[in-house]
């Protein structure tokens, strides 16, 4: 059996989205509750087309791989 990744959550997502990724097996975390500065060990972070994610944002997070974006247009991701 397969370990699920937990996940950051780099922004508020909707209610059924969470539903759905907690009900998948996935610990959610908002990167609000978490100490400013770098944050290694998280592999795969989401957000929202309007939150995006910067540089500084990707330069705090050295272990990620994958950043799932939710939402269609035009992301904010550097």
């Amino acid at each position: 059996m397969s370990q699920v990744e937990p996940l950051l959550m780099l922004t508020a997502l909707p209610a059924d989205l969470r539903a759905a990724l907690e009900t998948a097996g996935h610990a959610l975390q908002p990167l609000a509750d978490l100490p400013p500065g770098p944050l290694p060990g998280w592999r795969i972070a989401v957000t929202s087309a309007m939150a995006g994610c910067d540089a500084a944002g990707f330069a705090r997070l050295p272990d990620l791989g994958l950043l799932a974006c939710m939402g269609a247009g035009l992301e904010r991701i550097d």
